[in-house]
């Protein structure tokens, strides 16, 4: 589950609201530097443990592509689980951190020392003129409950009403 506990310090709390939790597994990091303890963390996400912590401690984060940062060093969770990969990656307090860290690690080439990463530069990528947003909110199986529903319009009224995004159902 996303929550970040240990058994000799404790739950980690969330840095804006003791209440509520940081997240988990890279909740201790996310925490850290969301309470600028440091300035960029790293952590790792197999099933949302950095975009979890970084959605509840308002910072950036994201699960990239198997192979982008080197893993040397590390372990596996257990073996066979590479079907199901394990990355490593930035949480920022920013877009512009995450970038910085993603650049700088990359301009290292760690595939020359670990065959199994991706042999691709860091390229910037050029936004498009207009944002086009897909939203789906029910299969007609599984609806969601209408708090959820009434938040999914809102935002797609929202965001529909800016010039240079799309909404499509």
């Amino acid at each position: 589950h996303l929550e970040t506990n240990s058994n000799i310090y404790g739950r980690t709390l969330n840095p804006y609201n003791r209440g509520l939790t940081s997240g988990g597994s890279s909740g201790g990091e996310a925490a850290l530097v969301a309470f600028h303890g440091s300035p960029i963390g790293l952590g790792s996400d197999g099933g949302g443990s950095i975009r979890g912590p970084t959605a509840n401690c308002g910072l950036i984060g994201f699960k990239q592509t198997s192979g982008r940062i080197p893993i040397s060093g590390t372990t596996l969770m257990m073996n066979g689980s590479m079907a199901c990969p394990c990355v490593f990656g930035p949480l920022c307090r920013s877009a512009r951190d995450s970038e910085y860290f993603m650049k700088v690690v990359i301009a290292t080439e760690p595939w020359r020392t670990e065959p199994d990463m991706v042999p691709i530069p860091w390229r910037p990528v050029e936004l498009p003129k207009t944002l086009t947003i897909g939203v789906f909110s029910d299969d007609g199986v599984v609806r969601p409950h209408p708090p959820i529903t009434a938040a999914i319009e809102k935002i797609s009224k929202l965001l529909g009403a800016q010039k240079n995004i799309k909404i499509v159902e």
